[in-house]
């Protein structure tokens, strides 16, 4: 099986390579495409048995593709709008990985093209393209959060937010003066709706904006401990978050 990833962003697109090659060892990807007219020159040198496409890349929606290549292999779309967004994709049997991506969340995706390619023939996706677009272009990362405080409500724009903390049951915003304030969502469930090329999540307790990290330190065997404006103690990273979190501060 021959596979290209089309994702233009290098932290997402080379955790998704991990995640195939940990699922399908023995499928041959291809060199990643992070643009339209990449992912179309890639599209017409290679049989490609396989596609997985992001959605919005940095020259454009991903759908364009279609107009610009006639795509006869399975799509599947990985993406950070929920799945309200993408219902058109459902309707016509399109597999999709809502990120943040996982090996589980992979190994389903594989389980359902292996399904779809025994009883249902391929959309045409050029003939998608109009729902595609207004669906797509309605969706954008969250950036405005509201949490409550006494009787009142109190909204928050992302760049005011240093991180969403879990501890104790709960999950806290800690605003850039340093405040705490009680919010209803889980941390798996900030990480789908927060831009991840300003938030990155530290490890289970905390997923951090990047303008709140300090100073990173040493720690032990490939980790780091991170400094973050208004947290109580230097937060001690994983090895493989270590890798990740280097990877993406130098974005």
């Amino acid at each position: 099986m021959k596979i290209l990833i089309v994702e233009d962003e290098p932290l997402a697109a080379n955790n998704l390579l991990r995640q195939i090659k940990a699922v399908r060892s023995a499928a041959e990807i291809l060199p990643i495409a992070d643009t339209i007219r990449l992912a179309v020159d890639m599209l017409q040198a290679h049989q490609v048995d396989l596609l997985f496409l992001d959605i919005q890349l940095s020259d454009g929606l991903s759908f364009e593709i279609f107009q610009q290549h006639q795509v006869s292999c399975p799509i599947i779309f990985t993406t950070a709008f929920d799945e309200f967004a993408i219902q058109a994709f459902e309707h016509n049997s399109i597999a999709y990985l809502l990120k943040p991506i996982t090996k589980e969340k992979v190994k389903k995706a594989f389980s359902k093209l292996e399904q779809m390619r025994q009883s249902l023939p391929l959309p045409d996706y050029a003939s998608l393209w109009p729902q595609l677009v207004q669906q797509a272009s309605s969706t954008s990362y969250q950036k405005r959060f509201l949490v409550k405080k006494g009787n009142k409500l109190l909204p928050f724009q992302s760049d005011q937010i240093a991180f969403f903390l879990s501890e104790d049951k709960c999950v806290f915003l800690v605003s850039m003066e340093g405040k705490r304030y009680i919010y209803q969502d889980s941390l798996n469930q900030l990480e789908t709706i927060l831009d991840p090329s300003v938030f990155f999540r530290l490890s289970r307790q905390y997923l951090v904006n990047r303008q709140s990290i300090q100073l990173l330190e040493a720690y032990n065997k490939g980790q780091v401990a991170v400094r973050l404006a208004h947290a109580k103690e230097k937060i001690v990273v994983s090895r493989k978050q270590t890798a990740l979190l280097k990877e993406w501060l130098q974005q």
